[in-house]
């Protein structure tokens, strides 16, 4: 997961909350937090996704992450589920 330029994803709060939503933010990788910064990092490893990690949506849940990554030049979000 190499940083490499200047990253153009500006932080995003505060959105309207509708009924059942649960996206609270994007926020550019060099505002994350430590703890969230590592969760994401987990993500994209266990996924095996390639990109260069530039962001991510957080949501309610502290766990419930999604990185946004960039590959081939498009924004991807990653969303990891986990079924039991």
């Amino acid at each position: 997961m190499k940083q490499r330029g200047i990253v153009h994803l500006s932080v995003v709060s505060q959105l309207p909350q509708k009924a059942g939503a649960t996206v609270r933010e994007i926020i550019a990788v060099e505002k994350l937090t430590s703890e969230h910064s590592l969760i994401a990092q987990r993500y994209i490893k266990q996924t095996s996704a390639k990109g260069v990690f530039v962001g991510a949506i957080l949501a309610n849940k502290t766990w419930d992450i999604r990185p946004l990554l960039l590959l081939n030049g498009k924004l991807t979000l990653l969303r990891l589920v986990i079924l039991s």
